[in-house]
């Protein structure tokens, strides 16, 4: 029966290790070694009590690893399989029909190794190696395989016809569209011209009818202008009339003395035809009678008489 080394032995082991130093402890019987998983506390074990051995003393244990200080340190696991082992055991996998998986790797590798170091190697074969892992079905016969490629074939040509005839049926499609279209554009473009043409036209007889319309305003301003005349020339007529008819009844008068005898209406009268009466323009428009021989006479001091019919 074997078992561990105390509290003391694990906790000076734990010391050493951490100072990079291996323990190893000096016994009447060599000291088994095994890995932490497979034994309990210390990876150190040494006989039992009940052996004629007994256990070292403390000084003895500074001694012996005063001794022992430069003595190799044990492995603490399998050592990491290299990129060639990886490389290796992929290849030799491949060769076999299997696909190189990570964990068919580890599992062909002796001492195992961490999945990130075995992953990084097998990431870089399958770089080197091209590898592009594929289906490929292995438990078909030779006639399924050719059945197979046979269907797959005519599958192919049937899509590739299929293909075809939908592409013609939407070339044919897309060529009536087109001539539909070129029909409607050719119609719109003659409907276009219509429209211009009769545009010009209208223009042309809007700019006659602006030409009309001027001449037509000028004549009609010219109307006006006469009817304005005529209209002021009759009143006047009217006044010297009113003014014959004052001067039979009162005698000679000054144009002074004629202007207050006249009638409110022919005062108002004469504003509306903007020709306001004063004793000036009443005197130069009996003059003017008087020149043509018609109302009136003039007398002394500057008087008017009616002229004898």
């Amino acid at each position: 029966m074997f078992q561990c080394l105390g509290e003391v032995t694990h906790n000076l082991e734990a010391t050493m290790h951490a100072r990079g130093r291996a323990v190893v402890l000096n016994c009447a019987k060599p000291l088994l070694w095994m890995p932490r998983e497979q034994g309990i506390g210390s990876r150190y074990l040494i006989p039992d009590r009940g052996v004629a051995n007994p256990r070292p003393r403390r000084a003895d244990f500074s001694a012996r690893l005063t001794s022992c200080r430069h003595a190799p340190r044990h492995p603490r696991g399998p050592p990491m399989p290299s990129e060639f082992t990886v490389f290796l055991v992929a290849d030799r996998l491949l060769a076999n029909g299997e696909r190189p998986s990570l964990r068919k790797v580890r599992e062909a590798i002796p001492t195992g190794g961490s999945p990130r170091e075995v992953c990084k190697h097998l990431r870089a074969w399958r770089k080197k190696r091209s590898y592009d892992p594929k289906l490929e079905p292995t438990d078909m016969t030779k006639g399924m395989k050719e059945k197979g490629q046979a269907l797959a074939m005519e599958l192919w040509k049937q899509a590739k016809r299929e293909a075809t005839q939908a592409f013609a049926r939407e070339r044919a499609a897309a060529e009536t569209d087109a001539a539909d279209e070129n029909q409607d554009r050719e119609h719109l473009l003659g409907m276009i011209e219509t429209l211009q043409a009769e545009n010009v036209a209208l223009l042309a007889r809007a700019e006659a009818a602006e030409a009309g319309s001027g001449r037509v305003q000028a004549r009609l301003a010219k109307v006006e202008y006469q009817l304005d005349r005529f209209r002021a020339e009759e009143f006047r007529d009217r006044v010297m009339q009113e003014i014959a008819e004052l001067l039979a009844e009162r005698g000679p008068l000054t144009p002074t003395e004629i202007l207050p005898e006249l009638r409110a209406a022919t005062l108002r009268g004469a504003t509306l035809h903007k020709e306001p009466l004063t004793a000036g323009t009443l005197k130069k428009k009996m003059d003017v009678r008087v020149f043509h021989g018609r109302y009136f006479e003039p007398q002394d001091e500057g008087r008017y008489a009616r002229k004898a019919s």
